[in-house]
């Protein structure tokens, strides 16, 4: 396999206000990665990792799929955010989880390698944050049986969500920034437009996608954000791609919309990738 591609710098701040909002994200979304998982064919028994996991990721989702006679691993970069993954597993019992910290570019498959080969490996805004996501899906085949299975979950721009209604012009410009700052540091901003792409360079089959769009409190929305633009800011004004005042605007602009009445309320829109090692 070629040398890995040279790595792009993470959008966000790692401190405890985003690995906090990293949580949240992952329980209000637990339900779709068990969904996406098991239509993928993760059944009791089976072996899966989640790969950039974070301090949960869908580490609580795989380990219930599997049972306890399965095998959950999780990798990620941040030795904050797994060790607080593992009081988290700890506090809730979850003991089939082996979490390692490493890169995917250099890990050794002898890390990971009991508890896998995997059947499946799971990714959640982890493409959007590669130089390369073809090569890094190559390596994550490079950890599954054959005929193991990638689910992946990404975020599209330029979808129009999160949305509410009366419309809050304030997330749409959000969105546009995390995704001009994931593009400024040369991330596949268009990860989820490129999924047969990814699969047709890495000799995937690609088995379906589609699409969720989960349903949020308005105020819990505007909170997040309000973390999410407190968390890049620094990083996207020291690039030219924002403003303190178009920072302090938009702040401002989320926190007066709680006091608002919504007649609907949805998250970020997904499309989720199942694919198939050949």
């Amino acid at each position: 396999m070629r040398e890995p591609p040279a790595k792009t710098s993470y959008l966000f701040d790692r401190g405890q206000a985003d690995q906090e909002r990293l949580i949240r994200s992952s329980e209000a979304l637990r339900a779709f990665a068990s969904e996406g998982c098991l239509r993928a064919g993760l059944r009791p028994g089976g072996r899966a990792i989640d790969i950039g996991c974070g301090p949960l990721g869908a580490l609580i989702a795989l380990a219930e799929l599997v049972g306890s006679d399965g095998r959950v691993a999780g990798l990620d970069s941040s030795g904050e955010a797994l060790a607080l993954a593992h009081a988290i597993l700890t506090q809730r019992g979850h003991t089939t989880v082996t979490l390692v910290q490493g890169e995917l570019d250099t890990v050794l498959t002898a890390q990971l390698c009991p508890p896998g080969p995997f059947d499946l490996a799971y990714v959640r805004r982890f493409l959007v944050h590669q130089r390369d996501p073809a090569d890094s899906l190559s390596r994550i085949v490079r950890l599954l049986r054959p005929g193991g299975r990638i689910v992946a979950h990404e975020i599209p721009p330029g979808s129009g969500y999160p949305a509410l209604t009366p419309r809050v012009p304030a997330l749409q410009r959000v969105d546009e920034l995390v995704h001009a700052g994931v593009r400024a540091r040369g991330g596949a901003y268009d990860a989820a437009h490129r999924f047969a792409e990814f699969c047709r360079h890495t000799g995937l089959r690609l088995l379906g996608q589609r699409g969720f769009l989960p349903a949020v409190e308005p105020v819990a929305l505007l909170e997040t954000f309000q973390s999410v633009l407190r968390s890049l800011g620094p990083g996207m004004i020291a690039q030219g791609i924002t403003s303190q005042g178009e920072m302090d605007d938009l702040l401002g602009e989320l926190d007066s919309a709680k006091g608002a009445q919504y007649t609907s309320s949805f998250a970020n829109l997904y499309i989720e990738m199942i694919a198939e090692v050949a």
